[in-house]
């Protein structure tokens, strides 16, 4: 969970609530890009953002964990006031990814924008091992934005790694959107 002062909480952090975290997620959605697809087996591990208007307990994990990309897809989408994160890695391969992109899912625009450089300190740090992830970012009381992040070993990786993965994301939103 992001506390909003760039400290990271994570589920997957603590052995209470590690196990909420669904292993062995082979049923990624058929279109997905295929360097995704033989990362398995994947886990999908869920935390929180934490800001001035919310809180966090251990039932509310339980609640979220997901065992699924489209579970995961239709929570973020029917709880956007919660701020969920989920982080999707696999667990026999760590991605040697230099650069990481976070834009909004729906995005529509430029590719030219920024793509960070990894850095080893910080929340950068915990893409180190997630393939991808998917979150809702506060933007004031019960309200957010859907975003991705992931990484490549160049920018133009990055980018189209992410670009990639927003398409394949974007159906299952449309599928699940009432």
């Amino acid at each position: 969970m992001n506390s909003g002062d760039g400290k990271y909480i994570d589920a997957s952090n603590s052995e209470s609530i590690d196990e909420l975290g669904t292993r062995d997620c082979t049923n990624l959605p058929p279109d997905f890009p295929i360097d995704v697809r033989t990362l398995i087996p994947m886990r999908i591990a869920v935390s929180f953002t934490l800001v001035e208007w919310t809180c966090v307990y251990r039932e509310l994990y339980q609640e979220h964990a997901s065992g699924s990309v489209e579970d995961a897809i239709f929570r973020l989408l029917k709880f956007n006031e919660v701020f969920l994160i989920y982080r999707i890695y696999s667990e026999t391969v760590t991605p040697a990814w230099a650069f990481t992109v976070d834009w909004p899912l729906r995005r529509r625009g430029k590719l030219n924008d920024t793509v960070k450089r990894k850095v080893p300190h910080g929340i950068e740090i915990e893409l180190a091992n997630a393939i991808f992830e998917i979150r809702n970012q506060p933007l004031r009381p019960y309200q957010s934005r859907l975003m991705l992040k992931t990484g490549g070993r160049t920018p133009e990786d990055a980018v189209q790694r992410w670009t990639a993965l927003a398409s394949a994301l974007r159906k299952q939103v449309r599928n699940l959107s009432p």
